[in-house]
């Protein structure tokens, strides 16, 4: 998680584009599939304040309610948020109508902050967001697999091994780079090592890409009043501080020889890495 969350954190720290984190539309529950289903949410939800506000909704709608925070969004806002999408007679059941619903949290903390742009991390599933946002721009954070699966051992992520890391991580960058063929303006690669090793350079080199100004604000995102800093989120710490390079090879003192074996074996040939 943690080259994802970089990534989106220095993109928060420019002064063109508000980034609202993991706001996944899949979250959104489907089975709410009437306004006035949307608007009992947000009926059920307004007494509730701080850490109890989502308390009473149970599945994957109320990670979504737990991640608003980290885009700035208060249990006011997101309450008034889903009075205003039940107005528009909008419901949870159609792909388009939860991506509705997460541009308008995107868009609430853009406005709230004055930017021009707003985005989000998104699943791969490319499609649906172009055709809710033709315009839409895609970045791509490449990390060694090794250090990938490193990190997931150190969280003690469940149900998670080697082979699983590896083939999903093969998964992911394929099926990435095969949109970056067809659509080379719409999406570009990041490689994390260059990122915390060069940031000046890939940085600028990003901007380019979005189209948006270079600032030196942007090598010290440490520095500013950032709305994930004050959130729930696993890799908060580590993007609250400096860029720097302590996460690259972590895995040649946390990985034992079968595990790089098994990464080597699925993701090697994508990455030209070697085994010890």
């Amino acid at each position: 998680a943690l080259p994802i969350s970089l990534l989106v954190t220095l993109l928060d720290s420019s002064d063109a584009i508000a980034m609202a984190y993991e706001l996944y539309p899949n979250l959104l529950d489907e089975t709410i599939t009437t306004p006035e289903a949307v608007r009992a949410l947000a009926q059920q939800l307004e007494p509730k304040k701080g850490r109890k506000f989502a308390r009473s909704v149970d599945g994957s709608l109320k990670t979504y309610l737990n991640r608003m925070p980290r885009g700035g969004i208060s249990p006011e806002v997101a309450v008034a948020l889903l009075h205003t999408h039940a107005d528009q007679g909008r419901s949870f059941a159609a792909v388009e109508d939860r991506m509705h619903f997460m541009a308008a949290c995107a868009s609430w903390k853009q406005n709230h902050e004055g930017k021009a742009r707003w985005g989000l991390k998104c699943l791969n599933n490319y499609n649906d967001y172009l055709v809710s946002f033709p315009q839409a721009q895609f970045l791509n954070i490449v990390r060694d697999p090794r250090d990938v699966l490193a990190s997931v051992f150190a969280n003690k992520m469940k149900n998670r091994t080697a082979e699983s890391v590896a083939q999903g991580w093969v998964s992911t960058h394929t099926k990435f780079e095969k949109w970056r063929a067809k659509q080379p303006d719409a999406f570009a690669m990041v490689q994390y090592e260059t990122l915390v090793s060069e940031p000046r350079q890939e940085i600028q080199t990003l901007c380019e890409f979005l189209n948006i100004e270079f600032s030196e604000s942007l090598l010290a995102h440490q520095n500013k009043d950032l709305t994930i800093f004050g959130a729930s989120h696993l890799s908060r710490d580590r993007v609250a501080s400096a860029v720097d390079t302590s996460s690259v090879n972590r895995w040649r003192d946390s990985l034992n020889k079968q595990s790089v074996e098994e990464v080597q074996h699925i993701a090697g040939h994508l990455t030209g890495a070697t085994a010890p």
